[in-house]
């Protein structure tokens, strides 16, 4: 079981995923936390935080296919506990 971070090169997190377990074409998280809403779906990148604290995204990381997540009206950020999330995971060059 792991975390994972995902979200766009120069931004911060938009997307955290608890307690996931990878597959080789997919992640499957027990829950998330939405930190910024995706208001489409995309393709985000995992991201690491390096050894100033900074969020970057490494060279040749996993990518995730997002679907659209909004959180609900009047919240900045959403967390949903106990909320299965499927991403799949997108290979590059395809």
């Amino acid at each position: 079981m792991a975390v994972i971070v995902l979200g766009e090169r120069g931004h911060l997190p938009q997307l955290t995923l608890l307690a996931c377990t990878v597959h080789e074409d997919r992640s499957e998280a027990q829950g998330y936390i939405l930190h910024r809403a995706v208001s489409r779906a995309r393709l985000l990148p995992r991201m690491a935080k390096d050894a100033a604290g900074h969020w970057q995204v490494p060279r040749g990381t996993l990518l995730a296919r997002v679907p659209r997540l909004l959180p609900p009206q009047g919240q900045t950020g959403h967390v949903s506990l106990h909320v299965p999330l499927t991403v799949p995971l997108a290979r590059r060059g395809r």
